[in-house]
């Protein structure tokens, strides 16, 4: 069964963006771009999908205003 979970701390954020982004080398398969995708994920929203105890997706998402 899938399970959404909300994460707060950073470090477990920016291991799993890691993980998954590195799966996918035919969709993100720039160095540089892993690197930003990585640290862009510091205190946004996020969520993670679990299959289990495994991350197998995962939506980061950043707040701009108080109206997004």
């Amino acid at each position: 069964m899938i399970k959404i979970s909300k994460l707060i701390n950073n470090d477990e954020k920016q291991t799993i963006t890691n993980s998954i982004l590195r799966e996918l080398p035919e969709w993100f398969g720039i160095e540089e771009a892993i690197v930003e995708y990585v640290n862009g994920v510091k205190n946004t929203d996020y969520y993670v999908a679990y299959d289990s105890n495994t991350a197998i997706g995962f939506i980061s998402i950043k707040s701009n205003n108080s109206y997004t």
